[in-house]
């Protein structure tokens, strides 16, 4: 990965998750849906963004998850695909690249001015546990992603909708409607049970 001369760590927005979620719907229902037919792939490169995989999240230049700079990024995304379950570990990532240049290069760049286009920003992939910024601008990345691929409200409507009968097989139902993998499906039915929108098992309108 192209590293600037000079750059800088990203820093969190430090507002709420559901701000950051009704954000990523705001985007899907008015960008991603509309223009690029669902794929974050497609909605990346029309963003300037290049998306570059690897098969491990140890291979070389893998440290930084996400760099922006004049404009574009690059992102290391991690390819599972050859694993069934961890189908969609591209697309979160690339949802993830998505929300750090739609929220935390937005704001680099204002607080940079003029000097923005030679200062870069950099996003860690696995952020030091002492370190509090870069960990919460990977959650708010993550609330982002999550939220963008895979709406709570969406999640929570399939869940209630599947005729299955245990928890395990209706996340996979829902997992293989919706086409992501079954451990963002556990992540949106708790944040969805946090909204009220599953609750008992059944749907909340």
């Amino acid at each position: 990965m192209y590293i600037p001369r000079q750059v800088k760590d990203a820093l969190p927005l430090d507002v709420s998750r559901k701000t950051i979620e009704e954000f990523a719907a705001k985007v899907r229902a008015q960008i991603l849906l509309p223009n690029h037919s669902g794929s974050v792939e497609k909605m990346a490169r029309a963003l300037g963004g290049t998306i570059n995989r690897a098969g491990t999240d140890r291979a070389e230049g893998m440290d930084d998850f996400f760099v922006a700079y004049a404009g574009r990024f690059v992102a290391c995304v991690v390819d599972l695909s050859h694993i069934a379950r961890w189908h969609d570990t591209v697309a979160v990532d690339t949802a993830k690249a998505i929300g750090h240049y739609m929220m935390h290069y937005k704001t680099h760049r204002v607080r940079e001015g003029r000097a923005a286009d030679r200062i870069g920003m950099v996003v860690q992939r696995y952020p030091k546990t002492n370190d509090i910024n870069a960990s919460d601008v990977n959650n708010e990345g993550h609330w982002f992603a999550w939220e963008l691929i895979a709406p709570a409200h969406d999640v929570a409507k399939a869940y209630a909708g599947s005729h299955l009968t245990t928890d395990v097989d209706k996340i996979f139902d829902v997992a293989r409607s919706l086409r992501v993998s079954e451990n963002v499906v556990r992540i949106q039915i708790d944040r969805a049970r946090q909204l009220g929108l599953i609750k008992e098992k059944a749907l909340i309108a």
